[in-house]
């Protein structure tokens, strides 16, 4: 059987690549700690207000990128703490990463509103605050 490192799910041995996300199958599934540990960290965004930062970091995770902030904790050591609030990804995610930031990029024009539960600023076109879950009213004039 063959694993696949980003969407941790298995596959037919005569399977070279993942159906799912086209990446690379290994023969076994590296642990959490092996995924971050062992790689060569590259900053796709850098000098990011730690909000935005996040909310970039969430949509790489949802696109199952690995990634990390800097400044970070992770586990018991920082990621490079002397560059702040850099997004960064696993070299060999990058050119995908960097995609998703020229698209996150380009909606920075969105409108943005502040939750009223948590005072987080979010996309107005947010059903509900992606930080504290609280659901907006939809105006449906």
């Amino acid at each position: 059987m063959s694993w696949c490192p980003r969407c941790r799910e298995e596959f037919s041995s005569e399977d070279s690549r993942c159906p799912t996300c086209d990446g690379e199958l290994l023969a076994a599934l590296p642990s959490d700690e092996e995924l971050l540990t062992d790689v060569e960290w590259v900053p796709v965004a850098r000098d990011m207000e730690p909000l935005r930062a996040q909310l970039l970091k969430d949509l790489l995770e949802q696109s199952g990128i690995p990634v990390v902030i800097t400044g970070e904790r992770l586990e018991s050591f920082h990621i490079y703490p002397n560059l702040e609030n850099a997004v960064m990804v696993p070299r060999r995610w990058s050119a995908e990463a960097i995609a998703i930031v020229a698209s996150f990029d380009a909606d920075d024009d969105d409108d943005r509103i502040v939750c009223s539960s948590c005072g987080e600023e979010v996309s107005a076109e947010a059903e509900a605050c992606p930080h504290c879950g609280e659901l907006f009213e939809i105006d449906v004039n």
